[in-house]
């Protein structure tokens, strides 16, 4: 027991939860490999918290001010702020298979990582552990970072087309995931994630300096494993020389754009397309021109045939 009376956490409880049930039990060797992986990733606490790393997108909504003017308080409740920060969209989960762990792994299937949110104000948090099921460390942070990117660019898309628009930036790093039974992401790479993320100027997102470093290493792993024609990305990601404020420093080469805008986000991608932002006018605030002569440059650059790959 710990000193305050407290039961100590059980790191098979959280693997259960966190990782899943294949984690305690592993029947081959490659679950072997990837179940100590897991099991040396994360850390325990003395109270009822444990650390991991994680992918962590930060998302904010620009002008809640304007979305705010053109729907109704109820509206933008219903149809937008309740979805978004809880993630239940229908869009948002189109195609997954919603079964429990422990069920998909009787029927011989295994569970994808999940993202959970953690939202504060105007802006929400996303997290999704590392695919420790591939047996190696680099592959697994990297395809984190490539699953959370197509997950967000499917976020940017939706509300693209709901006249929300919607900015974000996605880090690596090890994080603080629960206190007691609540959900919490305190860490490195959440401060990396929100700073990036306010200092782009258009309706978009980019993977900061850690994630760019994990994906980098998941190549490297990827090519020695492979060959020098791996790995191949979806088009979620793209090289592209961000927009940031002018007094903010660029990152370090390469820098990686998400794709919102035609990039193939699973299950939706017959029913949005990603929606430009209309004109403000050449009245409007130098910002919000900035913003959306961005945003516009950006879609052209998707629209070629194919998109520029990424490159390291």
């Amino acid at each position: 027991m710990a000193a305050d009376g407290q039961k100590k956490p059980d790191l098979d409880s959280i693997l259960n939860d966190w990782v899943g049930p294949w984690a305690l039990a592993p029947t081959n060797e490659q679950d072997r490999r990837a179940a100590e992986l897991a099991r040396a990733s994360i850390k325990l606490t003395k109270s009822a918290s444990f650390i991991s790393p994680v992918a962590v997108a930060s998302i904010d909504i620009l002008g809640i001010k304007n979305v705010l003017s053109k729907m109704s308080l109820e509206e933008v409740a219903e149809r937008f702020v309740e979805p978004f920060y809880n993630l239940t969209s229908p869009a948002y989960g189109f195609g997954n298979v919603e079964l429990p762990a422990e069920q998909l792994e009787r029927e011989g299937y295994r569970a994808w990582a999940g993202i959970f949110s953690v939202s504060i104000s105007d802006t929400i948090l996303l997290a999704r552990r590392p695919d420790w099921e591939l047996g190696d460390r680099a592959l697994a942070e990297a395809n984190t970072v490539v699953e959370l990117a197509k997950f967000v660019c499917k976020m940017i898309k939706i509300n693209s087309n709901y006249g929300v628009p919607l900015r974000a930036a996605i880090a690596f790093g090890e994080c603080l995931i629960t206190i007691g039974e609540q959900h919490s992401l305190l860490g490195m790479a959440t401060g990396e994630a929100s700073a990036w993320e306010r200092q782009q100027e258009w309706i978009g997102g980019m993977l900061t300096p850690s994630a760019v470093a994990a994906l980098r290493d998941g190549a490297d792993a990827a090519k020695r494993m492979s060959g020098p024609s791996f790995p191949k990305y979806p088009n979620a990601l793209t090289n592209y020389t961000l927009p940031l404020k002018p007094d903010c420093p660029a990152p370090p080469e390469p820098q990686i754009a998400l794709n919102w805008i035609t990039s193939d986000t699973t299950g939706i991608s017959f029913m949005f397309d990603g929606k430009l932002p209309d004109d403000p006018g050449p009245t409007a605030p130098a910002d919000v021109r900035r913003k959306y002569e961005n945003t516009i440059a950006f879609g052209k650059h998707c629209g070629q045939t194919p998109i520029p790959a990424v490159r390291f």
